[in-house]
Order: structure tokens, then C-alpha cells, then sequence
């Protein structure tokens, strides 16, 4: 699960920004939202960003997008991080670009970060609980300078490869990255939670690199995950009533018309031969007649209710992470509400989370999410985001407004307007810190 992000130095953020996923103390939350991980604490399953266009949103998800694939797919010889520092100050152009996330696999938080410029990586790190793992720095005579600590619990000859592998990794290669090329097992956990374990949407459907192609072999070799996806279009009123599946293959479309699972080796074999399987998607028509549509003939806010329960079920069963960018396009706000608990209430593995950004104010609700889970993103006047959440504010000020915090921030919003809001201009200032 993940715990928290940390971003430095990335597009519109400058200073650093911190989004955290640990549940604030005396905060209540509905069930689903909270789960307690033992010597770690609770932590929240949904957490969503609220701020104008261009306050640095996508900024947020994007970053953890370049992280990810700095990370875990790694740089060619010859290739540049790609990372965009704040181009609005110049003092910061030729500063590192830092991300650092924490997470718990297992109930021990592994803390990784990386620190970039637009050639070399320039400081890494890797620590189990709180012991340092790796801890890498600058670079001399073309290679980085890696330091091998305790903190993963391996045998001296093993040790040794370590250091080998460390030894030969570029100088514009995370060696993280270099360890998954190497197969090095300790450290999988970690490659599965930053890169198979996340999936972004936007602006429409996709899924941290599965195509439809693979979302059709999917879903045509697991029962469970169809009656899934009917059951959560069902309930959010689509329209969609069932799937048909269509192959050219004698005997997989024997077993599909029976309702059985399709191998996974089959499915494989039909995609080399160019055949594969096509999904129908049964709609309600006129006089009660059922009419078989395609991926194209579905509105684009079905195609994305599509992905983020396939997207989802996925995160369930594997208690990985989905980040949702515009969470409410082409969605009506009551119905993101309704998705958001239907969510919540799923069944399955609880450490599933869903990260999502939103113009919607319709969901600026503290007693669906908690406050501790919704946070606002603005830019202050030298163009600079910064992160907060609703839970900074005085708790007396939260309840006064229990009910109507979307009236409270928004003072007349009407229709799709962004969020302008400031809460300044509400009267509402942050918490005042005990002396």
C-alpha cells in the first residue's frame, strides 16, 4: 500500500509536496476506507485531489508516471531522465528532480527515492523499516558511488553480486532498475508495487500498459471478473446487460457459449495465430431486444467505468494501487459519487487503493472519504503548486459545514465549473499548531 508520495522539482511543483495516505488521528471514516496495518498504522483506501486547471493535478500523477518508469524500466545508454523541472524560476532549472514514495509491503514500510538531473541520476536510496538498504551518490570516475549497507538480510557472497551489479550500472541508470534486469529477487516486491502494481487513467481507458486485447483474454478466462464487470455496470446504470464472446475457433467458442473459463494458454496461442476473441457488449433496446456492441459503439464514460472496475478488480486482487487522472470525466457527479462507494464496498483484499484527481466539488463530502483523504491543490503567485488537505483546518470549522462543505468552498458553483475556490476567501484558515 502506498503511504506516501514526495515530489521535488516537477513541472508546476517546486518546493517539495507531500501527499500522505496515513490516516489523520481522531478522524472517523466509513467502513472500507481505513485499513490498520500492524507497527505501521491505519491507512486510507481512496484519497482524492481537488484544485482549478493548471494547479498542478496531472502534475502530481505525472511525476509519479516518470518515477515509476525511471525506476523500473530504467534509461538507455544514451538517454536522457526525461524529467521537466519548474522552468518558472531559473535558480531551479539546473536542480535535481526528487520523488521519493514510501509503501508497505507486508507490514514493513520500504522507503525509495530517487534525485535526477536531465543526464544522471544523482542520489538514490532504498531503505527497509528503517534500515538503509543502499544508499547511492554522485558519480566518480563514470561510475556511481554505491554504498551496500544492513538492511537486506543476505549472505555475504550474495553481498558480493550486490556490489557487482552496482559496480557496472550507468551513470544515467537507477540501479534499481538495473536490479530488476539482473533478476535480483530481494527487491521484486518493490519493481511489482511501482510499475505492475499502479494504473493510470487519462484522460480515457488504459491500464499501466494492458491493451483491450489483454482486458478481453482477461475477462474470457476468469468467470469472476466477468460477473464483476456486469454486476458493477449494472448498479451505475449503463445500460449494458451482458457479454458475448465471438471467436473463429471451433472449440474455444463451444466453451465460451457454455460459460466456461478459456485457458490462458488457449487465448495465447489464437492471439499468435491472429485470431484471438472478440467481446460484445449486450445493451438494453427498444421492445426489450438485447443488441450486441462493440468497444467502439460505447460512450466514452462507459469505456471508462470499464476500466476503472476492470482496473480495480485487478488492484483487489493483487492489493495494488489505481490512480484515476479526472476522475469525472464524462461522468455525471452523481454518479462518481456512486462509483466511489461502490468502490469502498467492494469485496476482496483491503489493500487495494485509489488515487484520483477531480474538478468535482459534487464530491467534497467528509463524511463519504474523511477529511484526512481530500486535498487541494493551488498555485501561489510565482506559479508554484502546494499540497494540502482538508484535514489541516480547524476540525471545528470541518463540522460546522458538515453537509455542505461543497456550498461552503464553492459559494454558488453551478453546472461543470472548475473549482475556483480559495479557501481563504471562505474564512478558513489553517489549524494553528500548539505552543
Amino acid at each position: 500500500m502506498l503511504l506516501q508520495l514526495s515530489i521535488e522539482n516537477y513541472k508546476s511543483i517546486r518546493e517539495r509536496v507531500v501527499w500522505s495516505m496515513l490516516a489523520a488521528e481522531g478522524v472517523e471514516h466509513r467502513p472500507g476506507q481505513v485499513v490498520e496495518i500492524p507497527g505501521i498504522g491505519k491507512v486510507l483506501r481512496v484519497a482524492g485531489m481537488y484544485g482549478p486547471n493548471a494547479s498542478g493535478k496531472s502534475a502530481v500523477v505525472e511525476a509519479w508516471d516518470f518515477f515509476a518508469d525511471l525506476a523500473v524500466r530504467g534509461r538507455k545508454p544514451e538517454e536522457g531522465s526525461g524529467r521537466i523541472p519548474f522552468k518558472l524560476d531559473p535558480a531551479w532549472r539546473s536542480r535535481p528532480t526528487t520523488v521519493e514514495v514510501v509503501l508497505a509491503l507486508g507490514d514493513v514500510p520500504w522507503t525509495y527515492g530517487l534525485s535526477v538531473g536531465d543526464e544522471v541520476v544523482e542520489e538514490e536510496w532504498l531503505l527497509v523499516g528503517q534500515h538503509h538498504v543502499f544508499s547511492r551518490r554522485g558519480v566518480a570516475w563514470d561510475r556511481p558511488c554505491v554504498d551496500w549497507l544492513e538492511g537486506l538480510q543476505v549472505d555475504e557472497e550474495r553481498r558480493k553480486f550486490l556490489r557487482f551489479v552496482a559496480e557496472g550500472v550507468r551513470p544515467n541508470q537507477p540501479l534499481l532498475a538495473e536490479l530488476r534486469d539482473r533478476n535480483v529477487e530481494e527487491v521484486r516486491n518493490l519493481h511489482d508495487q511501482l510499475w505492475g502494481g499502479s494504473f493510470r487513467f487519462s484522460p480515457i481507458y488504459r491500464t499501466g500498459g494492458l491493451d483491450l486485447e489483454s482486458v478481453i483474454d482477461i475477462c474470457a478466462a476468469s468467470l469472476s471478473l466477468r460477473r464483476h464487470l456486469l454486476s458493477f455496470l449494472e448498479a451505475l446504470g449503463t445500460g449494458v446487460v451482458g457479454v458475448r464472446f465471438r471467436s473463429d475457433d471451433p472449440v474455444t467458442q463451444a466453451e465460451l457459449d457454455q460459460g466456461r473459463e478459456v485457458p490462458s494458454d488457449t487465448l495465447n496461442r489464437l492471439r499468435k495465430e491472429g485470431r484471438g476473441v472478440v467481446m460484445h457488449f449486450l445493451h438494453a433496446g427498444t421492445g426489450g431486444v438485447t443488441l450486441p456492441l462493440g468497444w467502439e459503439d460505447l460512450s466514452d464514460g462507459t469505456q471508462r467505468l470499464l476500466g476503472m472496475s476492470f482496473g480495480w478488480r485487478w488492484a483487489e486482487q493483487f492489493g495494488h494501487l489505481l490512480v484515476v487522472d479526472e476522475i469525472n470525466r464524462s461522468f455525471h457527479p452523481s454518479l462518481t459519487r456512486t462509483l466511489l462507494a461502490l468502490l469502498l464496498e467492494a469485496e476482496g483484499p483491503p489493500r487495494s487503493q485509489l488515487l484520483f484527481t477531480t474538478h468535482d466539488t459534487h464530491l467534497l463530502d467528509a463524511g463519504l472519504l474523511g477529511p484526512d483523504a481530500i486535498w487541494f491543490i493551488e498555485k501561489n503567485p510565482e506559479g508554484a503548486s502546494r499540497l494540502y488537505s482538508l484535514a489541516e483546518f480547524d476540525p471545528g470549522q470541518i463540522r460546522a459545514l458538515t453537509g455542505s462543505l461543497e456550498a461552503g468552498y464553492l459559494q454558488g458553483r453551478f453546472g461543470a465549473i472548475p473549482f475556483l475556490g480559495d479557501p481563504g476567501r471562505l474564512g478558513w484558515v489553517p489549524e494553528e499548531p500548539e505552543r
